[in-house]
Formats: structure tokens, sequence, C-alpha cells
């Protein structure tokens, strides 16, 4: 602000120059009045804090981009790290037994001892080859006395071999049989053709294995099909990725969807699902630009509700909440999601009680203080300390929804009352507190938690639900890994196969399939039965005990 005292002498010596539209202008200070000078001077101090406050923004994205390049994405952290005393006095941090100080032999340096038995954990899962190196009969001679030597102990060494991938053609010839006493003598001939598996892929040359190898390589190991398709021709095979492309898209129909929807019916007679979304591009897609976003939506069954896993893609032109209310029409229960408005469609509150209740995820309430940590300046003490106490609420909670993962929904609902419900209480009383002084991403931090407090609470209501949404984000994250490496799907065909396919895959990885064995499987089992018997479809869900155990993953690949 320009003081008032100033002379009107000083002031001539006072320029201040603007470009406008390229050219250089001065103004002049001596030719204006007390009021101009006084509009003047407050018009330039607000220009000066909104450009601070333009500035203050961009460095704090700066840091949060340098913070995400240089630094783990893990958002872990761990309560109490500026000591504000939120939760425990000094005295009360100690785990029982222990005894406060560290002693001298506690900080030594200790040796290290080999741990022993790791090689067994995969040496017994996998197929074994013995070799043995004995000696001859001549040479089992004591070289001291001559005298006979025995067999006394074995000295085992384990290799693990690695066998690359071999390319062959099955040939089934279905021989047909006429019987020559007929040809003589009858009028007609009775020609009886000996059975034999039908074609997954009728006029093609495609196998169960060579699809599901197919599968594997694009779906698990995120494998794009012109990457396959030059692996291939190492092998001697000459396979084009359209040809593989249109494999994918004739199975996922003819097979994997009607298995597919029976999991859907299954899915929205459960009382628990977790639901996110991302983005996914479409190339020729009729009536949109190839710049128009769609979006692949996940639906995820929570992992304590008592049946089998179920995780289901969907792919939509759209993000809007009419996506995932066609999709879970007649649901009833408790939908976990993030912040995203486009979930509230999917909610009755005129109903009473309602049938759907949505839960909120505390994993982004947190990620909201984490976000604001690497942003924050060093300069900015107040703040950071703030910042820090709603991430330390956030963090009690977690850790003690750690501590209460083994128990039963029943203990785990009673806990959270007793304890977890009056931290939630101060946390929401300390954000209102909070919000009315903070700024900047602190803000930003302290009111998505109080938009989302309705939703936030919710968990509390029952101890099968989960305090976050992680277990949706992580079942969508091969949809991510694999999208980075292919970039887009060119047709909606194609985009509808990927959200079938990958439906299978991710929901066999959650019930402990391996999941190229298990599209292997059904692509063996299906072209022999009736798909329209939802009995016999039923027997291939991947938590059904028909299901051979050989398919499962060994147990230290879970």
């Amino acid at each position: 602000m320009i003081s008032l005292d100033i002379t009107r002498g000083v002031m001539q010596d006072i320029h201040m120059e603007k470009k406008n539209e390229g050219q250089i202008k001065t103004i002049d200070l001596s030719a204006m009045s007390r009021e101009e000078l006084e509009n003047f001077a407050m018009e330039q101090s607000m220009e000066k804090e909104s450009l601070e406050a333009k500035l203050k923004h961009l460095e704090e994205r700066l840091r949060i981009i340098n913070s995400e390049k240089y630094k783990g994405s893990s958002e872990k952290t761990h309560t109490g790290q500026l000591d504000l005393g939120l939760f425990n006095e000094p005295e009360e941090i100690l785990e029982e037994g222990e005894t406060g100080e560290p002693t001298q032999d506690d900080i030594a340096p200790r040796k290290r001892t080999k741990t022993k038995g790791k090689k067994a954990a995969w040496v017994d899962t996998l197929p074994t080859e013995v070799i043995d190196y004995t000696l001859s009969p001549e040479e089992q001679v004591c070289p001291e006395c001559g005298g006979q030597l025995h067999d006394m102990s074995k000295d085992i060494r384990c290799e693990i071999e690695i066998i690359p991938a071999k390319a062959m053609v099955t040939k089934h010839v279905a021989h047909i049989y006429s019987c020559r006493n007929c040809e003589k003598n009858a009028e007609t001939v009775p020609v009886i053709k000996a059975e034999s598996p039908p074609a997954l892929i009728k006029g093609s040359s495609a196998s169960a294995s060579a699809v599901a190898h197919i599968i594997h390589g694009k779906y698990v190991l995120a494998n794009p099909l012109y990457r396959q398709e030059t692996d291939l021709k190492k092998l001697g095979i000459n396979l084009s990725r359209q040809t593989m492309s249109n494999w994918l898209i004739r199975v996922s129909q003819d097979y994997l969807k009607p298995l597919y929807d029976l999991m859907q019916e299954e899915l929205v007679l459960r009382d628990i699902c977790h639901i996110d979304e991302t983005p996914v591009q479409v190339i020729k897609e009729e009536g949109r630009t190839a710049q128009q976003e769609s979006f692949m939506w996940v639906y995820r069954t929570a992992e304590d509700d008592g049946g089998g896993s179920i995780v289901l893609f969907d792919y939509r032109q759209g993000r809007g909440g009419e996506h995932p209310k066609a999709f879970m029409e007649g649901f009833k229960g408790y939908i976990l999601t993030d912040g995203w408005s486009a979930y509230g469609n999917l909610v009755d509150k005129d109903a009473k009680p309602p049938p759907v209740i949505r839960v909120g995820c505390w994993s982004h309430a947190r990620r909201f203080y984490d976000k604001a940590l690497r942003g924050l300046g060093k300069e900015e003490i107040l703040a950071t300390n703030h910042v820090q106490m709603g991430l330390d609420y956030c963090n009690k909670l977690f850790e003690l929804e750690r501590k209460w993962k083994d128990l039963s929904p029943d203990e785990r609902l009673k806990n959270r009352k007793e304890i977890a419900s009056p931290i939630v209480d101060e946390y929401f009383a300390w954000s209102k507190k909070t919000s009315d002084f903070a700024v900047g991403l602190l803000a930003k931090a302290v009111n998505y938690s109080l938009g989302q407090e309705e939703y936030l609470r919710n968990y509390l209501l029952d101890g099968r639900l989960a305090i976050s949404n992680n277990i949706a984000e992580r079942s969508i994250r091969s949809f991510v890994i694999g999208r980075n490496n292919w970039l887009f799907a060119f047709t909606p065909l194609g985009a509808e196969a990927s959200a079938v396919i990958y439906s299978i895959i991710e929901t066999a990885k959650a019930n402990g399939l391996n999941p190229g064995a298990y599209v292997e499987y059904l692509l063996t089992v299906m072209p022999g039965i009736d798909l329209s018997d939802k009995v016999a479809l039923a027997k291939l869900l991947p938590w059904d005990e028909s299901i051979p155990r050989g398919l499962m993953m060994p147990e230290s690949t879970k």
C-alpha cells in the first residue's frame, strides 16, 4: 500500500511500466488525484496478492511433482512423526515388556545369520528330476586299506531349470467308418464318425493353450499383441496381431461372457461391493472422436463377505452415475467408493432404510494430507504441523485396522465402536476448527474429509466393511499397467472383450488360481458343455469345489 503521506514531488519520481498490446505504457502518478492513487494502489496490492497466490500454487505443484518423481510412491507413514501428543503420551507408547531407552547391547551390531530352508519353499512345488552321481563298483575301494566303501551321506545341490517355450501342431484326425456289406447290398449306407473334441473356433487353428498363452501375455504380463507377434515369429509361427485380436474377441463372446454374466448375477446378490473407475481411450467409436475418454469400471466383492471373490470390469463411454446404477441394478447393501459425486446416484436417501449405503474411503482422505505434506515448503511450519496432525489421525485409524485384521467381523465392529469411533469424532471436530483458517493444500485436505464426513463414518456400521477402497484400486492396477503398454483399444468390441477377459483373470487371481492355467482349463472344457445350463456353468466358477486343485497358485506366489 502506498503511503498517503508521500509528497507529490516524490510521486513524480515513481514510474510503473506495463505491457499493453506489445507497447510499454508509462503511468504518470503525478497526474493522479488522491482518490485515484488510493484505487491504483489497491489494484496493485490485489494483483500482487493474486500473483503471490499463483506463485505459491505453482511452487506447491512443483514440490509435489518432484516428490512423485524422485521419491517412493508409497503413502505409508507413521503416527506421531512430529510428536504432537495427539494420541499417546511418551510413556504410553511403550509396548508391554519394553523398558524405555535401549541399552548398549540393544544397539550393538548383530551378526546376520543365514536363513535356512528358503530353497525348499520353491523346490517342493516344481517337477523335479534327480541326477545321481555315484562311484562305480571298481572305484568303491578305500585308497588307504583297500576295504569296501559304503554310502555314508549325500551332497545335494538344487538348481532351477527354465525350459523355453516351444510350439507344435496337434492334428485331430477323426476316422469315419462305413459298412462294406451295406455298401454292396443295402440301399442306404450308415456312416459313423469317431467322436472328437469340438474346435474352439470353427475353421480356425486356435487351440485352448494358444489362446490362453496370448491372453496370459496381454492381460497378465501386459505384453501387447504386436510384441507377441514378434515373439511368436521367433518360434516359427506367423500369427498376425489382427488374428490374435479376433481370437480374443471370439472366445470372450462365445465362452467367457456367459461366465462373466453369471458372476455379475452373483455380485448383485452380495451386500458389499467396492467400485472404482479409470479412463480408457477407444480409437474407432461411432459418434465419438478418438480423443474422447471412455471409462473402465471395476466392481469387487469384499474380502470378508464369506463367499468367493468376484472382480468384474465394465466398459462404458462415460463416467456418469447412470453406469454403475445400471450395472448394479437390484443390489442392496454397502458400496465402498472414492469421493466422485456420480456414486451418489446409487443411493436413494428418501427410502427408509436406504437399500444402498455409501461408504467413503479413508485412503483418499489420507492421500490429501500426504500430498499436502509433500507440497508445503520448509518455511510453512504451522501449516505443516496441522497437515501432520490430520495425517496422524488417519494413520491411527489404519493402525487399529491392521491390529484387528484377524478378528471376526463382530469383534472388529465392537472394537470400532469402542475405540475407533471416538477418534473419528475427534478428527472431524478438529477438521471443522481447522477449516476456519486453513488455506491451500491444507484446506483441500480438510475440506475433502468434511465433504465426505457422512460416508467416511459409515465404515463403523459393519465389521465386514473395509476402511478404504484400496482393494478395488489394487484390482484395477493390472488394467492400468496393461493400458500403459497397449495405450488404447481400437474398437468398443475390443474394449468390451478386454473387460470380460480382465474380469476372468482378476477373479481367478483373487481366488488363488493361476490365471493362465485357469483360462486354458475353461477354453478346454467350455466348448463341450451347454453354456445355457447355469448349473453346469456354475461348476466353472473359480471358487467352486469342482475346479482342479492343480490350478491353484503356489503359496509363495499368492
